[in-house]
């Protein structure tokens, strides 16, 4: 990749398949981004680009690739990269180094957040916009291709008018909540939940249960 491919990219800014990171000093943390992009659509992490997109380059990219390999190391199935180093024409002793994750084949990737604890604690991983988001037990069967309950509707079928209104909520929120669903379509917490369930054995949405609140992404940023 050539300098002014590196700033097109970054032009676009973080998302649902790019991150940044000024340098890597957590290994678990860039351990979570790799788990998701391979969970959801595939990415890029570029390691020497500040936030705002501003490549400043690192001085040391063994460094940054090693961390690059700790990371793989806490990752299971394992999620391989392809990494390579883009050099900055204002800085010759500095480079942005690119590492690229393709989506996996082999999902669902967890990583242990406890690597030094007594036992390892897993954890599964997708993106939801510009963020890596824990996901749920039910998001897990999900990825890893698990018939659905039967008394949920066949993706092949069309979207009922309820679904359809549910999917355009996406339009203007990140994330919705049953909350939000009732809300607009004056419905129970239980036909509300039924519909965002089904969206998610669909494929069309991605359902967080980790947080206080559960609540739903759009799959793929679509």
């Amino acid at each position: 990749m050539t300098y002014p491919d590196l700033l097109d990219i970054v032009a676009s800014g973080e998302g649902e398949r790019l991150e940044f990171k000024k340098t890597l000093t957590h290994p678990h943390k860039i351990a979570r981004t790799l788990v998701a992009f391979a969970n959801t659509a595939g990415g890029t992490v570029l390691v020497g680009v500040l936030d705002n997109g501003q490549p400043v380059g690192v001085r040391d990219a063994y460094e940054e690739r090693y961390a690059l390999r700790q990371a793989q190391l806490l990752t299971d199935p394992e999620v391989p990269l392809l990494l390579d180093e883009i050099a900055l024409p204002d800085r010759p002793d500095a480079v942005v180094v690119r590492a690229r994750v393709a989506e996996s084949a082999r999902k669902p990737h967890r990583f242990n957040v406890r690597p030094r604890g007594a036992a390892p604690e897993w954890r599964v991983y997708v993106r939801a916009g510009a963020e890596s988001v824990q996901t749920s037990p039910l998001m897990e069967r999900v990825l890893r291709h698990e018939p659905a309950p039967t008394e949920h509707i066949g993706a092949a079928e069309a979207l009922t008018r309820h679904e359809t209104a549910v999917l355009a909520m996406f339009t203007k929120l990140p994330r919705v909540t049953v909350a939000h669903v009732r809300q607009l379509l004056n419905l129970s917490e239980r036909r509300a939940r039924q519909l965002l369930l089904g969206l998610t054995l669909r494929g069309q949405l991605l359902e967080h249960t980790r947080e206080r609140e559960p609540f739903w992404t759009r799959r793929g940023g679509a």
